[in-house]
């Protein structure tokens, strides 16, 4: 909690983005002992691409397998 405390300090104006990654923080300490970085993480970063890239390829009509029609 003091290291968010800390980032809003230094940067007031990306709460949500802190929040976010105190959030982030407090699940990688319980599940697996891990202590994050203040600021760019690489784990951090590799679940925001893998989050991004799955929010991206689940929407419809994303994959030509979803314009193709059925066939009965």
């Amino acid at each position: 909690m003091a290291a968010m405390l800390l980032m809003v300090l230094r940067k007031p104006d990306a709460f949500h983005q802190h929040i976010q990654y105190a959030m982030g923080a407090i699940i990688a300490k319980i599940a697996y002992d891990y202590d994050m970085a203040l600021e760019n993480d690489p784990f951090v970063t590799l679940a925001e691409a893998s989050a991004n890239n799955f929010s991206k390829a689940s929407q419809p009509g994303q994959w030509m397998v979803d314009m193709v029609p059925i066939r009965e």
